[in-house]
């Protein structure tokens, strides 16, 4: 198990929220019925998150395809029964109104009787989401959030906090270095060129944005490769024309971006229609969904980044491709690329195993089974941190457990560029099938068209993990 290092968060807000319970009184002189615990009927799963965005869809198509495949199975078997798993499906906002995902976890869980609450997505939603679950002890299993207070206090107040755990998403650090690493064969892509890199950073302006940018700037500083500007718009923004033309005159040749909603979309196209002559790296949420390409009206050629764990054109697992296969022959071509859908499908089997391991929906029954969890799903092998870790009921990162990838559109399709097959050993990941070569955007070549762009990109090692992540 691999100890990661987290550094504290300097303030944290919450929205809290506040529920009235009015008591049903008995008559003076009634005395109060003996009556015998309901026999459990179903088990009742909420997913919540920001369901107009690309994510929301992710997680609410790949719940139902698992849902189903459950039921058709006979359900989740609780005791000596089995009963059915049924969906919730909760709007929270998230990106729009904090107070809005605090209220919708709080509705899942007092209205609609969710047994177990799964999903969330932007860092300062989850916080207060996180929250709200605990204080009616109702497991929450987080699907995405890089924010680090949010398993750390699961480590410092474990009596509290133990109902909570994340599935995909990591500390917002080791999300920031994983892009990093993968932004390798771009930058070594401009370097073999005979060009010196010049760096743009468009991140988003919230918590998980600022904090790729630190990593990254302090990295790329680090390696001395030059940094010609930071561009920083709203994750919901619908035209991003004026950071690009700001980033083209800055001559930057690779963008780094950290975009996970609107932004992403409204980026790429103008990226494509201004023919910016720089390679993109870094998270770009929508570029993961498989319509981008039809999104792009085909002009996503060369568009590159890293940020998915599942591929549907990867093995990560001898599970991966039969679970695409499933999903597009209930969905067709509406899901993600390398994006959430798997992680949704392994995190609900997860839960279901721990429940039937329980034997009841008694959460702390569940909890203590969910911590022994060892699960081997689609995109990965699944098994939480432990207590004694400071980033606790967390994913564990590493080769032959879960691993990110980067990619590139060509063609219509996505080609893995990172982890290559042979990268070199003393850097980190493991190849999977299908690790390909980086592509030039075209417009670049015209641009250079003096420089080495048919050499090809060798890893050197310089952009490997930090001694304290191999410990």
């Amino acid at each position: 198990m691999k100890k990661r290092l987290i550094g504290m968060l300097s303030t944290v807000v919450l929205c809290a929220t506040v529920l009235l319970l009015v008591p049903m009184c008995a008559p003076n002189n009634a005395v109060a019925p003996v009556v015998a615990p309901a026999a459990v009927s179903e088990v009742r799963l909420g997913i919540v998150a920001p369901m107009g965005t690309s994510t929301g869809v992710q997680y609410w198509q790949g719940a139902q395809l698992t849902a189903d495949e459950i039921n058709k199975a006979g359900g989740i078997k609780v005791g000596e029964v089995k009963v059915p798993l049924t969906l919730i499906k909760c709007d929270d906002n998230e990106f729009v109104n904090i107070t809005d995902a605090a209220l919708a976890m709080e509705r899942l869980i007092v209205s609609d009787k969710a047994n177990f609450v799964m999903g969330g997505l932007r860092t300062e939603a989850v916080r207060v989401m996180q929250d709200v679950a605990m204080e009616h002890k109702t497991i929450f299993i987080n699907l995405i959030s890089g924010d680090p207070m949010v398993t750390m206090r699961v480590h410092d107040d474990y009596a509290k906090y133990k109902y909570f755990f994340r599935s995909v998403g990591l500390d917002n650090r080791l999300t920031a270095l994983f892009h990093f690493l993968a932004a390798e064969p771009v930058v070594r892509k401009i370097q073999d060129s005979g060009i010196e890199p010049k760096i743009a950073m468009l991140t988003e302006k919230d918590a998980w944005g600022d904090s790729q940018n630190t990593v990254w700037s302090d990295r790329l500083n680090h390696l001395g490769i030059k940094i010609v500007g930071s561009w920083n718009p709203s994750a919901v923004a619908t035209d991003v024309t004026s950071e690009l033309l700001a980033i083209k005159n800055a001559g930057a040749n690779v963008i780094f971006t950290a975009l996970s909603a609107q932004a992403g979309l409204s980026f790429a196209k103008g990226w494509a229609d201004l023919q910016i002559p720089a390679c993109t790296t870094g998270c770009c949420t929508e570029s993961t969904k498989a319509t981008f390409w039809d999104d792009l009206g085909g002009r996503a050629n060369y568009f590159s980044g890293s940020g998915g764990f599942g591929m549907s054109y990867v093995a990560c697992t001898d599970k991966t491709i039969p679970f695409w296969t499933k999903y597009r022959e209930r969905f067709g071509n509406t899901g993600s690329v390398n994006g959430y859908e798997p992680f949704v499908y392994d995190s609900i089997y997860v839960l279901k195993e721990a429940i039937e391991r329980a034997g009841t929906l008694d959460a702390d029954a569940v909890v203590a089974e969910l911590e022994k969890t060892d699960h081997l799903g689609a995109g990965g092998r699944l098994v939480f941190t432990g207590v004694d870790v400071d980033s606790s009921h967390d994913i564990t990162y590493a080769p032959g457990y879960i691993t990110y990838t980067a990619v590139q559109w060509r063609d219509g399709k996505q080609v893995t560029i990172w982890p290559k097959k042979d990268f070199p050993s003393k850097s980190w990941g493991k190849g999977y099938l299908g690790s390909g070569e980086l592509a030039t955007p075209q417009w670049m070549v015209q641009k250079w068209p003096d420089a080495e762009w048919g050499v090809e990109y060798e890893g050197t090692g310089n952009f490997e993990l930090p001694p304290w992540f191999k410990e």
